[in-house]
């Protein structure tokens, strides 16, 4: 279940290695673009120079059943009864809520998370312990990453930008936010530039221009 971003030879592996495996495969590999890698032509014969000089040849299973990969799970080859739980180690903190506000963007501090990574166009602009960013720029993508400690990251948020939507959850009946539309009727994930419809947790709808 790996991710290549650059491209393995067909064969993917060396003829030596020092010794003869006797199972040497990767299982449903695949490319930058998510789509499957060709595993067809892997290597499946192998060699070792003995203490004469010869090389010593042998053939080892290159590729993996659907049913034999289902085997190796977490629990399967790390269990025993000393309570390890890598899984546990590495399992990613929740995504910060971030937002843009005059130029800073702020989030709560996630549970777990040691520092945050902040993106801009996609580049890192800043690994830090703060929950804040100043200098965003308006015509800029701003992502913001939380950091366990193993150095695991969670998804990356968006960082939104702060409207009157804000204030309107602080009115008499506390409605929050709960559903966002563009003026065409589209669901968003955010509010966007221009117009939008936003549907209350009150069951009343407002509507939001965003310039």
């Amino acid at each position: 279940n790996t991710q290549t971003f650059i491209n393995i030879p067909a064969k993917g592996w060396y003829e030596t290695m020092g010794g003869l495996p006797a199972l040497w495969a990767d299982y449903n590999t695949v490319d930058a673009n998510g789509q499957p890698v060709d595993l067809s032509q892997r290597q499946d014969t192998y060699y070792y120079t003995d203490s004469n000089g010869d090389k010593v040849y042998g053939k080892a299973k290159n590729y993996l059943t659907d049913e034999e990969a289902a085997q190796y799970t977490i629990k399967n080859v790390v269990g025993g009864d000393d309570n390890w739980q890598p899984d546990l180690l590495c399992e990613a903190c929740d995504a910060p809520v971030a937002t843009i506000e005059n130029g800073a963007i702020s989030w709560e501090a996630v549970p777990y998370a040691i520092c945050y990574v902040v993106t801009k166009n996609g580049e890192v602009a800043a690994i830090q312990t703060e929950t804040t960013f100043s200098g965003a720029e308006a015509d800029a993508t701003y992502e913001v990453q939380a950091v366990n400690e193993n150095g695991g990251l969670s998804q990356k948020a968006k960082a939104t930008i702060t409207t009157a939507i804000r204030n309107l959850s602080q009115t008499a009946t506390d409605a929050q936010p709960e559903v966002v539309y563009s003026a065409d009727g589209r669901r968003l994930q955010q509010m966007q530039r221009g117009l939008n419809i936003v549907r209350m947790s009150d069951g009343s709808t407002v509507k939001v221009m965003i310039k």
